[in-house]
């Protein structure tokens, strides 16, 4: 059995070889400690470790637990991700075996691709420990308008039949978009195997406002020829000179009449950009009014970002004064999200269906800027205090260069800080490049293809920090700019 010290000189091993030259700031391992209040002492608590092959891709992501009885690190689960030209070709889950005491393989997805690098296959497949192989359980087909199109307007839903040992065209769903590529209706069908026919199961429609955001979302259920309403989503956005409030009510479909379920509110400080407040409620029907379940609060301050958890006080039916829990966030904010490096599972990189179903409502972007330490408490009801739980270690690769530097060899956005346009310098042999530029949440708010050097108008942005990223060909570039 491996002692504590042996397990922390392998994990020191690990780490080290994982370190090597890069031009990003390399996440290579999460440590988190418990906080022990009677020796005020940090303890071991879990580690994850990440490794990265020659490009610098996440290949595995490991997670171990402190057995404090055993004194030793246990295997909870790992990830192993293989990748091509377009992304992520396949993902391996494995989780601990209490019985055998080792990892075993759980479950795995398989991704392809067309040459413009859009998805068109995912393949859920599930282990089965029988005939020791991974078996399939259900497949994805993404079908595209045109080739190039950032999403499809058909996904093709397959089932796996063991006993005919082939696939069964199940479901599809026929999505239509707007000119921005917000989806306005999806209809979902299912096929009736015994008429040889499609039936309509299931609709999604949403509407817009003239600056894009949605207004609502419809769902309905087709029973007996015709479509029944089952639920509604309304989008109420009102603003101050600095603070935007977005408003999201969850109605359901009761004897013909709608009826409040649930509603989150956001906040959102215009002047950073960034989430100040959100708020979960839930229809009281005995009081017919609204009643708090829970409230995260988010300040920054310098380098530190504190998200707090309110509850609600049931009998004054209101938000309590002082919180239950909360987490301060420490950034090194010499670094931004594009300045990283980050294994695939912190990279919140959303299912294909996610990101169409997304409402663009604001959230805390944790590695908006180079995560350092994450530190939990929880209040101390005795002495009306705040008393910590455990906190996390960020570790990174030991190379530093900036990502902007190297965008900047061969692409150039100037003037930067910018007023209302932004000229582009391409010095490269690429025959286009695709342009996008995010703003700190990651929501992209330009995006066109040029051939060569150009001027884009951003005159529509509001004041703050954006990054821009440039694909061509032949490479990747991205960097920092600013509006002012």
């Amino acid at each position: 059995m491996k002692t504590k010290l042996q397990l922390i000189l392998f994990f020191n091993i690990v780490i080290l070889s994982l370190s090597a030259q890069n031009n990003l700031q390399r996440l290579d391992s999460v440590v988190v400690k418990s906080y022990n209040s009677n020796d005020n002492t940090y303890y071991l608590s879990d580690m994850h470790l990440f490794s990265y092959d020659t490009n610098q891709k996440n290949i595995l992501s490991q997670y171990a637990q402190w057995n404090t009885n055993s004194s030793v690190l246990v295997p909870n689960y790992k990830t192993e991700y293989t990748h091509g030209a377009h992304g992520l070709t396949s993902l391996t889950q494995y989780t601990y075996n209490s019985n055998t005491m080792q990892l075993q393989p759980y479950e795995k997805t398989l991704y392809t691709y067309n040459s413009n690098g859009r998805l068109l296959e995912k393949v859920e497949q599930v282990f089965d420990i029988n005939t020791a192989s991974f078996v399939n359980q259900d497949k994805e087909i993404y079908v595209y308008a045109m080739a190039g199109d950032p999403y499809p307007t058909e996904v093709q839903i397959w089932s796996w039949d063991n006993v005919g040992n082939t696939w069964l065209y199940t479901q599809k769903a026929t999505i239509t978009f707007n000119a921005n590529w917000d989806f306005t209706e999806i209809l979902l069908e299912v096929y009736d195997m015994t008429g040889n026919v499609w039936q309509p199961q299931m609709k999604w429609s949403r509407t817009y406002d003239n600056n894009n955001r949605v207004l609502q979302q419809l769902v309905q259920q087709w029973s007996a020829n015709q479509w029944d309403n089952t639920q509604k989503i309304n989008f109420v956005y009102t603003a101050t000179a600095s603070i935007e409030q977005i408003e999201v009510t969850i109605q359901s479909w009761n004897s013909g009449v709608w009826t409040n379920s649930s509603q989150t509110i956001y906040k959102k400080d215009l002047n950073s950009g960034e989430l100040s407040e959100a708020a979960y409620l839930y229809w009281n029907a005995s009081l017919s009014a609204w009643s708090g379940n829970s409230k995260n609060t988010y300040q920054r301050n310098g380098n530190q970002v504190t998200v707090t958890n309110i509850g609600w006080d049931q009998a004054s039916q209101i938000w309590m004064t002082d919180g239950i829990n909360k987490e301060v966030y420490e950034y090194d904010l010499n670094f931004v999200k594009n300045d990283l490096n980050l294994p695939v599972e912190m990279q919140n990189n959303r299912e294909l269906v996610e990101q169409i179903f997304d409402f663009h409502t604001p959230y805390f972007n944790v590695f908006a800027n180079k995560l350092l330490f994450v530190t939990n408490y929880s209040r101390n009801s005795i002495n009306d205090t705040w008393a910590e739980t455990y906190k996390s270690s960020y570790k990174y690769s030991s190379s530093v260069n900036d990502l902007n530097d190297l965008a900047n060899d061969k692409i150039s956005f100037f003037p930067n800080p910018f007023q209302t346009v932004v000229n582009i310098n391409v010095k490269t042999n690429s025959t286009g490049l695709e342009v996008f530029i995010t703003d700190l949440q990651d929501r992209i708010v330009y995006k066109a293809t040029h051939y060569n050097n150009t001027t884009i108008d951003l005159s529509m942005l509001p004041n703050g920090v954006y990054i821009y990223h440039v694909k061509t060909d032949r490479n990747n570039f991205a960097g920092k700019i600013i509006k002012k």
